[in-house]
């Protein structure tokens, strides 16, 4: 077995590789390191007695070491000073032989500190990892972050990892989440989208080692599992039960509502037989629901709050579709609420039956009760003029959620970027947006015979991806949906037009070039369309008595010829262009306010 090697430290002959002989053992010194050598072989030189281990006649000419992370070491054979006596830094030895040293920043670091670093052979590395005993500040190459521990390197890669992420556990258990998390290490891509923590919120970057669920697209830093130690931080002090609103809503928004109007503690109206009311030129009387109202496909909505009536109500007996709940009809005609402190907000209730407004907070379009300032042209509908500053407790997160107002935050259920008023949890850094937090938890859908139910992340047991069966996209698992279960189907909670408009159908209209009015209906049959134009929309003005269909826009082209005027709005909602489904004569609505005779800061 013979090598030859032309080493700096030894220019005068090769030194060359051999075997340790059994009567050398123990006896022969380092010409390095100074120490005795034991190993198999050894570099050697005959002529000039000039013996060094194999690892240091093998070491590299430049090393990163934690003690001085500034600049490379140099390997030297003897003092790089020669007209002064330098010591180690580490262990202030004085050097004689092979060191480490940085001359422009006069740091040495001799071969007994140095050597003493064992080496470790880590799956995350190809080459050993040398055990670096003392502490060093530094970024490590596991998870990314900063700060001082024992570690291991790899001094020709610079690959330098904490101790702590070194020993980290290839498999964990999570008590956010029922399935063991596997240790995945740099340059991974498990999904189509980029990943947040599950515990934090922050991006992973894949450069990175994380833990996660495959089947369940969850994903944890590796340093957020290791900070949280033995604390469990599923351990949350909630308000009482009687201050905490529950979301999202199962049943409608009336029970939602009546808590509203009884925490502003009015005068309840009195339950009389009989009622008038500001917003309908009938009489209201006081009704019950029938009992098989809960299994009919259509049932009565509210004209103020356009949800389901399931409990006594107020209702025009003069077939005019006219309903209200009993929480409703005492809402107060004048509000200060937080989402607008500039001016007070007035009631408002629409006469046409499709005239409608948009909501300034959830961006909803409604044609039910409103509050409004005129002088900035806010509007709210109901449901969000409820969502007063309280304490809020979501299924989707652990902590009850508070109503804030702040700077830009991206939406943990919707993904989009918003400023302004949101419900979250500062500890966790999740954050709803107005729209998001009053999403209703199951609708129905004209696609699915089933109910939806409102979906969070993570996903258990769903591996495959997701398409919304609207615009055929991938769905972010990351984000809210709603899914059939039965049916395998999603859409995005932006794709679902019944949360796009909130609109009380079935009041009829009249107009100039037909004998019989008109029904506001959602279309049923797929084939129906516009008598006029044949164009496919949505919603439409049905007469019952013929066949003869129109959309809104020719309905309201009619009015506009009616009232000697020409004015069309196209209206968009996000990226989704509604033109002709949600088309509003706006400049000839005439609402009407209620009188003030009782007001409420809320």
């Amino acid at each position: 077995m013979k090598m030859e090697l032309q080493h700096f430290s030894h220019k005068d002959h090769p030194l060359i590789l051999k075997e340790l002989q059994e009567e050398e053992s123990g006896r022969i010194i380092c010409y390095g390191c100074e120490k005795t050598i034991f190993e198999d072989s050894m570099y050697s030189c005959g002529l000039c007695d000039y013996f060094l281990h194999k690892r240091c006649a093998e070491l590299p000419q430049e090393i990163n070491d934690p003690l001085h992370y500034q600049h490379l070491l140099t390997l030297y054979a003897y003092s790089p000073y020669p007209s002064s006596v330098c010591a180690c830094n580490a262990c202030r030895k004085v050097l004689n032989r092979f060191n480490y040293s940085c001359i422009s920043c006069q740091f040495n670091l001799c071969m007994s500190c140095f050597l003493e670093e064992r080496t470790i052979t880590h799956t995350s590395h190809e080459h050993p990892l040398a055990v670096i005993s003392r502490q060093a500040l530094f970024w490590c190459n596991a998870c990314g972050t900063e700060s001082k521990d024992l570690s291991y390197m790899c001094h020709p890669c610079g690959f330098w990892i904490h101790k702590t992420c070194a020993l980290s556990p290839s498999t964990i258990t999570c008590s956010d989440h029922p399935h063991p998390l596997l240790l995945v290490k740099q340059h991974f891509k498990l999904t189509n989208f980029d990943q947040d923590c599950d515990l934090c919120g922050v991006y992973i970057d894949d450069d990175f080692w994380a833990y996660y669920c495959g089947p369940c697209r969850y994903f944890v830093h590796l340093k957020c599992f290791s900070f949280r130690g033995g604390e469990d931080e599923n351990i949350v002090v909630e308000p009482p039960d009687s201050n905490v609103i529950h979301l999202p809503v199962t049943d409608g928004f009336e029970d939602f509502i009546k808590k509203f109007v009884e925490q502003l503690d009015l005068e309840e109206r009195e339950r009389e037989t009989e009622v008038t009311y500001f917003g309908h030129e009938h009489p209201l009387t006081l009704s019950e629901v029938q009992g098989d109202n809960e299994i009919k496909e259509e049932k009565i909505l509210c004209n103020g709050c356009v949800q389901p009536i399931s409990s006594l109500f107020y209702s025009c007996r003069s077939h005019c579709n006219y309903s209200l709940h009993l929480s409703c009809i005492n809402l107060p005609t004048e509000l200060q609420h937080p989402s607008h402190l500039q001016h007070p907000l007035c009631l408002f209730n629409y006469k046409r039956i499709y005239d409608a407004f948009q909501c300034n907070l959830c961006r909803v379009y409604t044609n039910g009760l409103f509050y409004n300032c005129e002088t900035c042209d806010f509007f709210l509908d109901i449901k969000c003029a409820c969502l007063a500053d309280e304490a809020y407790a979501h299924k989707a997160h652990k902590h009850p959620l508070f109503r804030s107002e702040g700077s830009e935050y991206n939406c943990n259920a919707c993904s989009f970027n918003f400023s302004g008023i949101r419900f979250g949890c500062d500890k966790c850094k999740f954050y709803i947006c107005t729209r998001c937090v009053v999403l209703p938890h199951i609708i129905n859908h004209r696609w699915d015979k089933h109910p939806l139910t409102l979906n969070y992340s993570p996903y258990f047991d769903h591996p495959d991806e997701f398409h919304c069966e609207y615009c055929e996209d991938e769905i972010n698992p990351k984000f809210w949906m709603y899914h059939c279960r039965d049916c395998d189907q999603s859409f995005h909670t932006r794709c679902v037009e019944n949360l796009r408009a909130n609109y009380k159908l079935g009041g009829t209209v009249q107009i100039i070039d037909h004998p019989h009015r008109l029904m506001f209906l959602k279309k049923k049959n797929p084939y129906s369309k516009c008598s006029k134009c044949s164009e496919d929309k949505i919603y439409l003005l049905e007469c019952l008595e013929c066949n003869y269909t129109i959309c809104l826009v020719v309905a309201i082209d009619h009015l506009n010829l009616a009232l000697g005027k020409s004015i069309c709005y196209r209206v968009e909602f996000g990226n989704v262009l509604l033109v002709g489904e949600l088309l509003f004569c706006l400049l000839t609505v005439v609402p009407v306010r209620r009188k003030q005779n009782s007001s409420k800061t809320v």
